[in-house]
């Protein structure tokens, strides 16, 4: 017999074993990348802009995963709003020009968590029906800019826009 499998034979069980850990060691690799897909979470905002209901901006985690909030600001053609909670919005409404409208709005902060397939309404726009044309104008100027992570907090994810 020639040398190599002389040496095979002599070293068949440590062969096995070792590779039997390289290949235990690489699906654990490949079962973790796959975890980390599976609960990766996808965030939009949606702009309801109707000519019979009220307007509003709805975000939705259309992902696989919950999705944690790490930062949230609102701009007006670009420029960041500085504030905390109901203000940035109404620092938002008087850049956009807008005078004596009725909102609501809901300030996300750092480390909500936001489950799959949960919806929520950001800023609703309760105004009658004739003023929807001119706010829709002005309203294409605001963005939403939302910092996330998954559960895995390994990737940070951005989304920016109003639509």
């Amino acid at each position: 017999m020639s040398g190599i499998w002389c040496w095979f034979e002599n070293n068949a069980t440590e062969v096995i074993a070792i590779t039997a850990v390289l290949f235990t060691a690489y699906q654990a690799y490949l079962s973790r990348k796959h975890n980390k897909l599976s609960v990766k979470p996808h965030i939009t905002i949606s702009w309801a802009n109707f000519s019979n209901a009220p307007i509003s901006f709805t975000m939705c985690n259309d992902g696989l995963g919950p999705a944690i909030i790490k930062s949230f600001s609102v701009e007006v053609d670009g420029e960041v709003i500085q504030g905390d909670g109901p203000d940035v919005y109404k620092k938002a409404i008087i850049s956009l020009g807008l005078q004596n409208v009725q909102y609501m709005s809901y300030n996300l902060t750092k480390g909500e968590a936001y489950s799959v397939g949960k919806s929520l309404v950001l800023l609703k726009f309760d105004e009658p029906p004739e003023r929807y044309k001119e706010l829709s104008k002005d309203l294409s100027k605001l963005k939403f800019k939302i910092t996330y992570t998954s559960i895995y907090e390994d990737s940070e994810f951005t989304y920016y826009g109003n639509s």
